[in-house]
């Protein structure tokens, strides 16, 4: 293989730019999110005091001369909030782990846009109650639910997080999913200060029908844009432009057909067998499939699957590691600075934008240079982290009337707070194969989602029984979850210093012989496949035949294939031993040779080139 040579800044540029795929509706969503996500509780108390109390504007606009109308107007939201909470987080709970499975087997398309709709009728919804003065707020439940229908953020999130995972190496998928990641925390902001504006310019109608235009752009960037990047109708002739260049190989056909490639160059997913696949696929079968409920216990059965090694220990802790993460970031933070630091709304919103300014800031630029340019290791990055938390949070906790200032430091020591989620996405993508990450990932986002309601709970008690005696007791109890999460990614660190596993089941005893049951060639590239020591010439071909569990290794005549794959004629793909003689295949395997193309290509199992 020749040398790759190294590519000017500006190609790199041009490649970056190329590249982009999911990045752009990541901001899209996050602004429109965050554009209204402040005003939507503010519409839900007017409606509650203009409609549901039935006072007049001038009451409600001035409340704090009116204590008994304030007092019934808190129980009521307090009531609404309850029940509008469990719509929001019970009910994608279940979408998820639904839609993880389905998505691993039919792409990633339709849940970001499934989970688009649903943002794209929220901000409707909020739209026409806002525009509608009779409506009580009762009715806002409903638009919840809309939401809640197609997934929510966690959904979009999951799904978007797959879908980069699909388009990337294992070497840049960190910093991939770090940028985009970033992309979509870049939207809270700027976001925020973007409807303020808004608001005070045209009021709700204006505010939400902005963020139903950035849905409907987002729409339109999925149905039109954004290439199907997994399953039978994915894109390879678009994905190409997105996809890490690959290396050029020359191969026998097997070698080519068994790792994704195309001998003469097609579309890989032109072939008849992924063709004839894609047709047979309906609507209304896509629609049964997703409501089978073997689709739920697949996501908890494949991450609970033994794996090679300690795999599957890894992918547990990983999990846990993010529900701590959740635990350890759902502090009474708006109630400390009113009862320690007597900050009014505006000084509390001011401190949430330059804390989410520098949050956004660290993982947009510090996580991508200590991955991709110091090539900092994901584990070590999560417990960076961790630990950037647990700094975070000790300093709050040490927050007084006389060291106020600690409020404004410790967000510069959470500088690097996002890596410990980012960099839990993409070694979690690292473990699994690209058919079980998004079952893997749906048990992720569907017990994230739940997070909330929990540390919510546990929050409540610790603050409501120490308020009075040290109201920065809770800051040290989040404190202490993220140094238990630090401790096990320094012990993930430790064991796993192998780097080299199946990422599809656990490796069993092997028999003796060429037919060995299911086994991987675990690569990083497609570097193996040569005999550095003999001019580059092609030594082993491994066939994966996922329908019989096993595979056959094949010693091939050491021969330096000159010829281009596209000038090697495709044999005719046809059968003729129904007589009851001996069939090509069995031929060929007396012989020490396996010809991919007299194997049914619907058992063939792909290999992303790229890992």
């Amino acid at each position: 293989m020749e040398a790759s040579t190294p590519r000017s800044p500006w190609k790199r540029m041009v490649g970056c730019l190329a590249s982009i795929s999911v990045e752009p509706l990541m901001l899209l969503d996050g602004l429109g999110y965050s554009n209204m996500v402040v005003l939507v509780e503010n519409l839900q108390m007017d409606k509650v005091c203009n409609v549901n109390l039935n006072q007049t504007k001038e009451v409600c606009g001035n409340l704090s001369q009116h204590d008994e109308v304030r007092q019934a107007m808190s129980k009521e939201v307090s009531v609404f909030a309850m029940y509008n909470g469990i719509i929001m987080a019970v009910i994608p709970l279940f979408f998820i782990l639904f839609m993880g499975a389905w998505s691993d087997k039919y792409g990633r398309k339709v849940p970001l846009a499934v989970a688009t709709t649903g943002h794209l009728f929220y901000s409707l919804g909020y739209l026409v109650a806002s525009m509608v003065d009779t409506w009580p707020v009762e009715y806002l439940l409903f638009v919840a639910l809309l939401d809640s229908l197609g997934g929510g953020t966690v959904s979009f999130l999951t799904a978007a997080n797959s879908y980069i995972s699909d388009v990337t190496s294992e070497a840049s998928r960190t910093s991939r999913v770090g940028l985009a990641n970033s992309i979509w925390f870049l939207g809270g902001p700027i976001g925020t200060l973007m409807g303020t504006y808004i608001y005070q310019a045209g009021g709700y109608p204006v505010l939400f029908g902005t963020s139903l235009a950035m849905y409907v752009v987002s729409m339109f960037y999925i149905v039109l844009v954004l290439p199907e990047s997994h399953g039978p109708f994915a894109n390879v002739q678009k994905l190409e432009k997105i996809l890490p260049p690959k290396q050029s190989l020359r191969l026998r056909e097997s070698v080519a057909r068994v790792y994704g490639i195309d001998k003469k160059k097609k579309d890989l997913m032109q072939t008849k067998s992924v063709m004839k696949r894609a047709r047979n696929i309906s609507f209304g079968t896509m629609i049964k499939d997703f409501f089978n409920p073997v689709r739920l216990l697949d996501s908890f059965r494949c991450t609970l699957k033994q794996r090679e090694g300690h795999v599957r220990l890894y992918i547990l802790l990983l999990i846990f590691c993010n529900l701590l993460r959740k635990l350890g970031r759902g502090a009474y933070m708006y109630l400390f600075t009113r009862q320690v630091l007597h900050w009014q709304a505006s000084d509390y919103g001011l401190w949430v934008t330059y804390k989410n300014i520098l949050a956004t800031l660290g993982s947009l630029a510090a996580v991508p240079l200590l991955s991709a340019v110091l090539k900092v290791s994901d584990n070590v990055l999560a417990m960076v982290g961790a630990l950037s938390s647990v700094f975070d949070y000790v300093l709050y906790g040490l927050v007084s009337e006389d060291t106020y200032f600690f409020m404004w430091l410790a967000p510069v020591a959470a500088l690097l707070v996002n890596s410990c989620a980012i960099a839990i996405r993409a070694m979690l993508s690292k473990y699994v194969s690209p058919d079980e990450l998004g079952k893997v990932s749906a048990v992720l986002g569907a017990l994230d989602g739940v997070m909330p309601m929990v540390s919510f709970s546990l929050y409540t008690a610790v603050y409501h029984s120490t308020v009075n005696v040290f109201p920065g007791a809770q800051f040290f109890f989040g404190a202490s979850a993220n140094i238990f999460m630090a401790l096990v990614f320094i012990m993930i660190m430790m064991s796993d210093k192998v780097g080299k596993y199946s990422v599809y089941s656990a490796e069993p005893v092997q028999p003796k012989g060429p037919v060995k049951e299911k086994s991987l060639v675990t690569r990083k590239d497609s570097s193996w496949l040569y005999d550095e020591d003999n001019n580059g010439k092609i030594r082993l071909a491994t066939i994966l035949l996922s329908s019989v569990n096993f595979s056959i290794e094949a010693p091939m005549i050491e021969s330096n294939y000159s010829k281009s794959l596209d000038t090697i004629h495709e044999e005719p793909e046809h059968n003729n031993y129904a007589d009851g003689g001996e069939s090509r295949s069995q031929q060929q395997q007396r012989n020490g040779e396996i010809e991919a193309s007299d194997i049914e290509h619907d058992n063939i199992a792909y290999v992303n080139d790229s890992s």
